[in-house]
């Protein structure tokens, strides 16, 4: 082959071969690019939510400095904000007896919203100024529903996560919640966000299909849901102890 056939042959360019591995590099490159930024998104979100909940969490001890208490457990106060149970007459055989300061039939928030939190706690100490350290992209307001009597119009504080889900207050004397989501340690209320996907683990959210609701297969996969929940401070898992059947029976009405 003479120099000037050489010269020929190599300006013909890539194969078909050399540029499907070339595409196929490329793609490959895309994927990994792809799936480390959507965790290193995942993440900042994260430390937002985070960020966000250790806030409330010192308005929580600001408050208890204060007023030498934690704010005190009303069923009155979350009338008015969203999160109520839709089965009030159900409400009775889920309640701890061992907790007194319950009254069977009452309709008990199975969402307690932490709006209620903030307003019980405006206006102690630094509280204030903790809660609108909080940017604007987590904290805002929604209209009060028009059954509520003396307040239709009026609005309450709403604090989200980063994926605009609301943040919850679980309170210790709250037993349905701590049911549900976590128990407090040393009786002390924490606040919770249903984490990246955005599910706390009712039925909705894991549609127990074919498995009987009291069985531990379908406990495991409400608690598979409601692994990645963010808390405020370190919690007990919700009472799970196989010889709670009340609990089990919780999980089954509460998740429907």
């Amino acid at each position: 082959m003479t120099s000037a056939s050489r010269r020929c042959s190599a300006a013909r360019g890539f194969t078909l071969i050399e540029i499907l591995v070339a595409v196929l590099v490329i793609v490959i490159l895309m994927g990994i690019v792809i799936t480390v930024g959507a965790r290193v998104v995942s993440g900042q979100r994260e430390s937002q939510t985070t960020g966000v909940l250790r806030t409330l969490d010192r308005a929580l001890e600001e408050y208890f400095t204060d007023a030498e208490a934690f704010p005190k457990f009303s069923l009155n106060t979350y009338e008015n904000v969203q999160g109520r149970t839709q089965h009030p007459e159900d409400i009775g055989k889920y309640v701890d007896p061992e907790v007194q300061t319950f009254e069977d039939g009452n309709d008990y928030p199975t969402r307690p919203s932490a709006a209620v939190f903030i307003e019980q706690v405006r206006g102690f100490g630094a509280v204030d100024e903790l809660i609108e350290a909080i940017p604007d992209r987590y904290i805002g307001s929604l209209v009060r529903p028009m059954q509520a009597e003396d307040r239709t119009g009026t609005t309450y504080v709403r604090i989200v996560d980063a994926w605009d889900n609301e943040i919850l207050y679980v309170h210790p004397d709250n037993a349905l919640a701590q049911a549900l989501f976590g128990e407090c340690i040393n009786s002390r209320p924490y606040f919770l966000s249903a984490g990246p996907d955005g599910k706390f683990g009712f039925a909705d959210e894991v549609p127990p299909g074919s498995l009987d609701p009291l069985e531990d297969a379908y406990i495991q996969l409400v608690m598979d849901v409601m692994a990645d929940n963010l808390t405020s401070v370190p919690t007990k898992p919700p009472l799970m102890d196989a010889s709670q059947q009340r609990t089990k029976e919780l999980y089954q009405e509460f998740r429907r």
